[in-house]
């Protein structure tokens, strides 16, 4: 695959055919995802695949998450109706998903002047995020589909707060859903479910939306 051809293809797939995902598949995926431009003392994030039983207790937890997101479906239901009805769809069950990575990362470090190092937040977010954007597309070329979802409630809290949305608002995932999901997998307080990727072969082929360019500032 052309890589700018595979960056520009590659879609958020939203529904899924019910074949499972061969791990030699996701191995490859993964062995891509690796070379992301990261300097390895960042590489403090873990993945946990999730399939059979595993999933279906995820599913059973993050399918509650639609409520959570109710304020937010509604202020956008005046812009886009259609796409607040496939999201609702998608987070009760999302959309069908054999297989779900969830990537974890440590949670940042308190600071006794600051309420968290701005350093580890920073880098807690950057470094993990360049390695799911790699192994997204990755997925793509093995011809897997795949959609994000959720972030670290210490992301959620300055989103929510960005916005205007209350203490008890999340934006993608809720902290008592993250929460339940990390009892689930066994993973200790000191990390956070930073997202998780919803994946499997696609069961739709969705239209190619608008990408608007963000400001580019040339300063000399």
């Amino acid at each position: 695959m052309d890589l700018i051809e595979g960056i520009k293809s590659r879609r958020s797939i939203r529904l899924f055919k019910p074949d499972p995902v061969p791990q030699e598949k996701l191995e490859k995926a993964f062995e891509v995802a690796k070379w992301a431009p990261i300097a390895n003392i960042f590489r403090n994030y873990e993945y946990y695949v999730l399939q059979g039983e595993s999933l279906k207790k995820a599913l059973k937890i993050i399918g509650r998450n639609t409520y959570h997101l109710r304020d937010i479906f509604e202020e956008l239901q005046k812009y886009d109706p259609d796409w607040v009805k496939k999201a609702i769809n998608f987070y009760s069950e999302l959309g069908g998903a054999p297989c779900l990575i969830v990537v974890v990362a440590p949670r940042p470090q308190q600071d006794e002047e600051m309420e968290m190092s701005c350093w580890d937040c920073k880098w807690g977010i950057i470094e993990p995020s360049l390695e799911t954007c790699l192994l997204l597309l990755a997925l793509s070329n093995e011809r897997l589909g795949a959609c994000g979802i959720g972030m670290a409630p210490w992301v959620e809290d300055k989103v929510a707060e960005l916005i205007g949305l209350g203490d008890d608002c999340g934006v993608a995932l809720a902290p008592w859903v993250e929460e339940e999901i990390k009892k689930a997998l066994k993973i200790g307080q000191d990390q956070e479910v930073l997202c998780a990727l919803a994946l499997g072969y696609p069961d739709e082929s969705p239209t190619v939306p608008s990408h608007p360019q963000v400001p580019v500032h040339y300063v000399s």
